[in-house]
């Protein structure tokens, strides 16, 4: 990243706001579930949440139990295998992480650093393909303060990790370790599939030559697709829990969740969102459409909006977020074609449209004093812990101040940009 000063500051602002909102626990189950997961692999050498015998989890009461087998996850094990070393290394440093299940902030902070990863592999992308600094630190500051980008950085699971293998694919030289990256995908969650056979295809369609050529161009991306899916169907599924199309989600699937939802509501209901969820993104990347790699975005997010959409649980910010990737080399054309103030302003807009949707979906997570509730961040957890003294609140404002303080900076620097 040497010689590329703004691209490092954008990297710095979206750092800095991710650190003044920290989550203060883990949120959503499959977070608590992989987290769980990630302390019995550590404690018992095991992925079970309990051994055969147990009549509960306590800290995972959703978990299915089945009369003398022990108690498995129905998660795929990457984000398990990703939290392990960070577990670790809490414990290590003594930050939390022991017996209980009050985990510290570095495992909270997985989303966070798998965002930051994401931005840092697409940076090295773009940088490759010759944008300009300011174009390629425009399009990684509106990545990285969208709402999907921020809200799984906040949540945490597997979408920030594929979004970040997403950006490794773009990044990838070699096809070698492009398809060690579609190999990888789907041991993360299913739609890992989904997005690692969007990537493989759109990197197919976008060679030269007829059917023979670009298959030969690309078999490295295809035998490690299909491989890296046959081993997750033998192993896992099959190996592991006994079903080979379901894998562990039949401990929870009484019937599909697939199919619940109307076609054209879902479609209309994850575009929708992702139109109102990352606007400044969407608009990048409609003005970069021509560049390359825009029958890879196509493909993916074709793929992903009709896996979604018909299914029970639309959650279309955290189900699409991990194709944001593909659209960073878009809005990157696309804000080489603005001027500085445009992408100054662009910036701007998806900072704004991203904090008003945090506090719009995390702004009321926490009782606090005064009979308030605030929003879901490790130095407000805090403050509220201490009885709201000055003392502790003075984290949150350095934090909070950091982030104004860069991402400022941020701004002015790109409106004056050439």
């Amino acid at each position: 990243m040497v010689g590329r000063p703004l691209s490092r500051l954008a990297l710095a602002a979206v750092a800095a706001v991710q650190l003044a909102t920290l989550p203060d626990s883990w949120i959503v189950t499959d977070q608590g579930e992989a987290l769980l997961s990630a302390r019995r692999l550590l404690d018992a050498g095991t992925l079970t949440l309990a051994d055969a015998g147990a009549t509960k989890v306590p800290e995972a009461p959703w978990a299915r139990i089945v009369a003398g087998e022990p108690v498995r996850s129905r998660l795929l094990p990457g984000t398990t295998l990703l939290l392990v070393p960070l577990l670790a290394l809490e414990r290590a440093l003594g930050m939390g992480g022991g017996g209980g299940a009050d985990f510290g902030v570095l495992v909270d902070a997985q989303g966070a650093l798998c965002l930051l990863a994401a931005l840092g592999l697409l940076h090295l992308a773009l940088a490759r393909r010759g944008i300009d600094d300011a174009a390629a630190a425009t399009a990684l500051a509106v990545l990285g303060l969208s709402w999907p980008a921020w809200m799984v950085a906040h949540r945490g699971g597997p979408e920030p990790a594929l979004l970040a293998l997403a950006a490794a694919f773009f990044a990838a030289a070699d096809p070698r370790a492009r398809g060690l990256v579609l190999a990888a995908l789907p041991w993360f969650n299913p739609s890992g599939s989904v997005l690692a056979c969007g990537l493989a295809a759109g990197r197919w369609a976008e060679q030269d030559g007829g059917l023979r050529a670009r298959t030969w161009a690309c078999r490295h991306e295809l035998v490690s697709l299909i491989g890296g899916q046959a081993l997750v169907t033998t192993a896992w599924n099959v190996g592991y829990h006994g079903h080979w199309l379901e894998g562990g989600y039949h401990l929870v699937s009484g019937r599909s969740a697939f199919g619940v939802v109307p076609p054209a509501e879902g479609l209309l209901r994850h575009a929708t969102a992702l139109l109102l969820d990352a606007p400044a993104l969407v608009a990048l990347a409609a003005l970069g459409v021509r560049a390359s790699g825009a029958v890879t975005a196509g493909i993916v997010l074709a793929l992903h909006l009709v896996f979604f959409a018909t299914y029970e649980f639309q959650e279309p910010a955290r189900r699409l977020a991990p194709t944001l990737a593909v659209l960073a080399p878009l809005a990157a054309a696309g804000a080489s074609r603005l001027a500085p103030a445009l992408r100054a302003a662009a910036v701007a807009l998806a900072a704004g449209a991203g904090l008003l949707h945090f506090f719009q979906a995390e702004g009321r997570a926490l009782a606090g004093p005064h009979g308030l509730f605030y929003p879901s961040i490790v130095w407000v957890e805090s403050w509220i812990a201490h009885q709201g003294t000055l003392v502790a609140l003075l984290p949150l404002l350095v934090t909070t101040a950091l982030a104004v303080l860069v991402g400022a900076r941020l701004l002015a620097r790109l409106s004056r940009a050439a």
